[in-house]
């Protein structure tokens, strides 16, 4: 039984620098990310290990930059849209609250115009009718 690795075999626990999404707002960007990429293709198709070069340095630079200015940008837009969501929900409780205190208020004024147009009723009757009114607004 052999203890050496098959060379066919997947790579489990290592990432593979080209399966790296590439997201780039403008072209330079873009462009930028495709020399990237194809730096880190050619280092990584080479046998022997040379360091890097400036421009493949440069290009993976340009790359993380890209990246960081994309996660900046989904970033930004998703607190504006936190606030945005905010401003629309104090809106809608605040006009909800409206609606609540509108309608106790009109019930009220049908109360105090139905006492107003009660001629029959006695002194007790309308004090009780007032006050049975004045609970209503509480």
């Amino acid at each position: 039984m052999s203890t050496e690795k098959d060379p066919q075999a997947p790579k489990d626990s290592q990432k593979d620098a080209s399966d790296t999404i590439i997201n780039a707002d403008s072209p330079e960007a873009l462009a930028a990310a495709q020399m990237a990429q194809e730096a880190i293709e050619q280092a990584q198709n080479t046998s022997e290990a040379s360091p890097p070069t400036l421009e493949e340095q440069l290009a993976a630079a340009q790359l993380d930059a890209a990246n960081h200015k994309d996660q900046w940008l989904r970033a930004v837009a998703a607190q504006e849209n936190l606030r945005r969501r905010a401003r629309e929900e104090e809106a809608r409780a605040r006009d909800y609250a409206v609606q609540g205190f509108a309608s106790r208020m009109v019930e009220v004024r049908d109360f105090l115009e139905m006492a107003l147009a009660d001629n029959t009723s006695s002194a007790e009757q309308i004090k009780m009718g007032v006050s049975m009114t004045l609970e209503r607004l509480k």
